[in-house]
């Protein structure tokens, strides 16, 4: 019966006029909406890689143990700041840290990829998600400086930001101060209306429509050493940006809220009418860390200063002292309370992070109780030490952490639990009880040297972290993992004796200030040379066989005895180890004689000066970067008069203002024309977009495109056994910049015609970010119809960042932008419906000997039937005959044979149209009209 149907439908149609289906055909598949969003997602390459663009590559350094397990890389990074789980998508994890930006896991911890589009700043310091809308979240972005009491600037990229696709992309809904210590977190919140509330460091902020408005409930002013709020109504009031906020409570209703902040804990019951102290005890004492009960809302638990944790069970208008674990002393007082949801017995688990000690974690298993014994304890309602699985035990390094962990408590899962120590993440699936290690595939660790030794292995001097090294000679085709050989602060730089490799000299202490230190073992053992005063160690290298320059101290004896310069060294040349510079804000010095007498000059563009970088071809030149984000060149003659030559400013900053300070300059060993630059947002922790380059010795430079995401450039090192250059990032760990896969200029478009002979159109020539015309093609290919240029790119998978690959295909005519050094573009031929004559020979137009027709089905599948209509020309809505085939599965094949019988017509004034009829009673058109000869 639907085939009879089918053929009355047929016959309706052919009875139409010819416009109906002339020049249709059906629609491409899908794909990604912009070059950009296809090319730049990142996917592992291998278990300690992970590449965003065909130039760029992050390289996780990760231990042999890792690897042989299959764990993804991943280093880690500075302070985690904040953790937060979906609790529409419990796959879905936020992580933000102080100093390396945001981070998302879309499979549960297992990958992470950093957050790129618009996040702003350095630290992201809380996050959370939507509660109904697994796409949508909200993270603060605050850049903290000075004592937590609050030497803050205000700063246009401080405030709220917002994503709608999972983190891709971000856009700021406000510019609130976020004063914050290191353990603020539930700075954002949601009512049961999903009303947003946010907790600055000028009050508390309300938004009924996701942030496009705010209104403020109440204001937050000083009166002499006391800080409270006050309703909307005082007109007296002045703006206290310097408070610190640490946590936030909003009820269902929305009427009661409580806020933890430096100076007091504080309550109101009537929505921010109304403001006050939660009890005597909290007037002027900080509060850390506010807590509600999720069985009972109001129980409370409050975490103060002074090692103190209290307990109300109506809502914070009675206290009582609450008794808790106490370690090393007292030194280790609470930070964080957290209750996770009820488990199975109906009860939630109450969850106490410490400051500063290893293992920071302790969980009770029943939150409601209001008294717990002061010692841990295996039975039930006591304090737990939780467990750590086998993956877990070698991680912690004997390190006692921060001042806080960001902690993640799953809203729709009890047992659901993300905790950080330090830079490594853990994961409970039993609400607390065992963790395990879940810290792959992010890397915010970043270097301040990179060093090849003598056997090609490759040296890693951290910041915070110590020296690193890979276990094996370095290889681009396959990273090496590698390991940490001395920890315990910052490195600032490594030298290894040329004569014994085993013989090595680093520096350990706090960013500006560290030991000298010596392994005569290869690093097994260290010495911490205490005759040799603290200081910072930014530059150290071996000048000669037995002399060691350090920017302090020169040892010419093999580092048995040291001498202090005469000046801090803050470059010295490779080609004359006596010439050597150094620099104070705005003026700089040069000596010629190793130090003994130096001549001043002042910055070649007045700016301060924040890295110098003598120039390895040529031993009168030296490259300087300024604060103000200039690159200079000055080349000196031979009276030592200085000629600043090249002056480049502009390394973009990401934001709405300020400038990227250049902090390190790095040219190549194999071409002297070929140089780096890089650096930071130096005024308010703003991001940097990464590197700059110039080929022509600094006459021209631009931007290289392509990276992670914002990266603030700390050090550059061009490999001496790759074509490679290795950036120490401060945002996003180790970079590796593959120069030869880019190029910013004269990139080429290449057209393959896919079998259809001569005619090849010719190549486009263009620049890195032009826009193309393609062009049409020019022979035709007998029996297909050209149908456009396919373009092959690497896509990755969301959730777990595998590489696919995948094609668009653009129409001739359409614009196509050049981001590659050569890219093929392949012409795409589609089968043409037309006639094949006697000998099997496939011919577009109907001659006297065609037998049959052959109809595409141009990338329908499903059952259908081929369809011949016969018009006259003269009377295009009168048909002469049709004509159908057999009914063909077009899920195997992609075209249909039809018989031909024009018997008694007159083909000088006829012309036919082919159709594809399925078995659903509509019709699938698949081909022009063919006119008959």
């Amino acid at each position: 019966m639907k085939k009879t149907v089918s053929l009355m439908l047929v016959f309706a149609l052919l009875m139409t006029s010819i416009s109906v289906f002339a020049g249709t055909f059906p629609q491409m598949a899908p794909y990604p909406t912009t070059d950009t969003d296809a090319i730049h997602e990142p996917y592992f390459e291998d278990l300690n890689v992970t590449r965003f663009s065909p130039w760029f590559k992050t390289y996780h350094m990760q231990t042999a143990a890792d690897y042989a397990n299959g764990n993804h890389g991943g280093e880690g990074g500075q302070i985690i700041m904040t953790l937060s789980v979906s609790p529409v998508n419990s796959d879905h994890v936020l992580m933000g840290s102080d100093m390396s930006g945001g981070w998302i896991s879309r499979d549960g911890g297992k990958n992470w990829r950093i957050m790129t589009n618009n996040v702003n700043t350095w630290a992201v310091a809380d996050s959370k998600w939507d509660p109904v809308d697994e796409n949508k979240a909200y993270i603060v972005q605050a850049f903290k400086s000075g004592a937590i009491e609050g030497k803050h600037k205000n700063s246009t990229v401080d405030g709220l930001y917002k994503t709608t696709d999972c983190g891709k992309t971000w856009t700021q809904i406000n510019e609130f101060n976020y004063v914050q210590h290191n353990n603020a977190e539930d700075l954002i919140y949601f009512d049961a209306n999903n009303h947003l509330y946010t907790l600055s460091s000028n009050g508390v902020y309300k938004s009924t429509d996701e942030g496009a408005t705010w209104s403020r409930l109440g204001k937050l002013v000083t009166d002499g050493s006391k800080y409270f709020y006050t309703n909307g109504a005082d007109t007296t009031y002045t703006e206290d940006i310097t408070r610190v906020i640490y946590s936030m409570y909003v009820s269902k209703d929305g009427k009661t809220i409580a806020v933890a902040a430096y100076g007091g804990l504080y309550v109101t019951y009537d929505g921010g009418a109304n403001w006050n102290f939660a009890g005597d005890m909290f007037n002027g004492t900080t509060a850390y860390s506010i807590a509600v009960d999720t069985t009972n809302d109001k129980h409370w638990v409050a975490v103060t200063s002074g090692s103190k944790v209290y307990t109300t069970t109506d809502a914070g208008k009675n206290w009582q002292t609450m008794n808790f674990l106490s370690y090393g002393n007292g030194d280790y007082y609470p930070a964080i309370v957290k209750f996770t949801q009820p488990k199975a017995n109906g009860k939630p688990n109450l969850i106490m992070i410490f400051n500063q000690m290893n293992c920071p974690f302790r969980v009770a298993l029943d939150g409601t109780k209001t008294s717990f014994s002061t010692k841990e304890s295996t039975k039930g309602g006591e304090w737990i030490r939780p467990t750590f699985g086998p993956n877990s035990s070698n991680k912690f390094l004997n390190a006692n952490g921060y001042y806080c962990e960001g902690i993640a408590v799953s809203e729709s899962d009890p047992n659901l639990v993300y905790f950080s120590f330090g830079d490594m993440i853990f994961k409970s699936t039993d609400g607390g009880v065992t963790f395990d290690i879940t810290c792959s595939g992010f890397s915010g660790n970043y270097v301040n040297q990179f060093l090849f030794g003598p056997d090609n292995r490759l040296w890693f001097a951290f910041t915070d972290k110590g020296l690193g090294v890979t276990d094996s000679a370095y290889s681009s085709e396959k990273l090496p993992t590698a390991k940490m050989i001395k920890s315990g602060g910052t490195a600032a730089s490594v030298a290894i004796d040329p004569n014994d490799p085993k013989h090595i000299f680093t520096n350990l202490g706090d960013w500006s200030n560290q030991t000298l230190q010596e392994s005569k073992d290869g690093g097994a053992t260290w010495t911490a040379r205490t005759d040799v005063a603290k200081s910072s160690f930014a530059i150290m290298r071996y000048t000669a066989a037995d002399t060691i320059v350090t920017s302090k101290y020169t040892s010419k004896d093999n580092g048995v005895t040291w001498t202090a310069n005469s000046k801090t060294y803050d470059g010295v040349s490779k080609l004359d180890p006596n010439i050597v510079y150094s620099k104070s804000s705005k003026i700089y010095y040069r000596s010629t004689d190793g130090g003994v007498n130096w001549t001043e000059y002042s910055s070649p563009n007045g700016s301060s000066i924040e890295c110098m970088y003598p120039d390895e071809f040529d031993k009168n030149i030296v490259w300087i970067g300024t604060y103000n984000g200039a690159v200079c060149k000055v080349k000196f003659d031979s009276a030592g008069n200085a000629t600043g030559e090249y002056k480049y400013t502009g390394i973009p900053c990401v934001g709405k203002q300020f400038q990227v300070s250049v902090m390190a300059i790095a040219q190549n060993p194999k071409n002297p024309l070929h140089l780096l630059a890089g650096g930071k947002g130096t005024s308010e922790g703003t991001n940097s977009y990464g590197i700059v380059e110039t080929y022509d010795g600094g006459a021209n430079w631009y931007v290289v495109p392509g990276s992670a995401g914002p990266m603030n450039v700390q050090s550059l090192q061009f490999s001496p056994v790759s074509d490679e250059v290795f950036i120490g990032t401060c945002s996003n760990g180790t970079i590796i910049y593959e120069y030869n896969n880019y190029s910013h200029t004269g990139n080429l478009v290449k057209f393959d015609n896919n079998g259809a002979g001569g005619g090849r159109p010719a190549n486009l020539k263009g620049n890195f970010g032009d826009t193309a015309t393609l062009p049409n093609i020019l022979v035709k290919r007998n029996g297909y119809r050209f149908a456009g240029w396919e373009y092959t790119y690497t896509d990755v998978d969301s959730v777990n960042n595998k590489a696919t690959e995948k094609t668009r295909v653009y129409q001739p005519g359409e614009s196509f932008t050049i981001q590659y050094k050569d890219v093929i573009l392949k012409a795409v031929w589609e089968l043409e419906s037309g006639f094949v004559d006697k000998d099997s020979n496939f011919v577009t137009s109907l001659d006297g000997n065609a037998v049959k027709g052959i109809i595409s089905a141009n990338g329908y599948t499903g059952k259908a039937l081929p369809v011949i209509g016969v018009y006259y020309k003269d009377a295009p809505t009168k048909m002469v005959k049709f004509i159908t085939g057999e009914e063909t599965d077009f899920s195997e094949v992609q075209f249909a044979e039809c018989p031909l019988d024009l018997t008694g017509l007159d083909k000088s004034k006829i012309y036919v149209k082919m159709f594809l009829v399925d078995s659903f009673d509509t019709i699938k058109p698949v081909a022009k009209n063919v006119t008959l000869e």
